[in-house]
């Protein structure tokens, strides 16, 4: 039993607590969008079902998806040890598609936001 205990506490330390949500789009997927060209359901089918979706008075429709990951670095659950080498990291990628009042394309942006240590 203090064996079993042992690799657990030690698969801990050693691989933290990872924790992901929503829809990564990388930059493969994005290579196939055009401006101009590509439709919101070809999008929609690539992608599959946005995080959000806006409509404004104008007609433009705004789609994002967004992907966030967090990992928590395993030295931070250990006694005294975690309050020097423990610590997390964290991502977020979001792509915000918009489109005219037809459904094409208008513009895309990516933001990115990387932090920890």
């Amino acid at each position: 039993m203090k064996r079993f205990l042992l690799m657990l506490f030690a698969s801990a330390f050693l691989i933290g607590c990872t924790r992901q949500s929503g829809t990564f789009v990388n930059d493969d997927q994005l290579a196939q969008f055009r401006d101009g060209y590509t439709t919101l359901a070809q999008i929609e089918e690539t992608l599959g079902a946005p995080t959000s979706d806006v409509r404004d008075s104008s007609g433009l429709r705004t789609i994002a998806y967004s992907f966030m990951a967090s990992q928590v670095k395993g030295a931070t659950f250990v006694p005294v040890v975690g309050a020097f080498a423990g610590g997390a990291t964290a991502q977020v990628r979001t792509v915000v598609f918009q489109f005219d009042d037809r459904g094409i394309l208008v513009r895309h942006t990516v933001m990115s936001t990387q932090s920890g240590a």
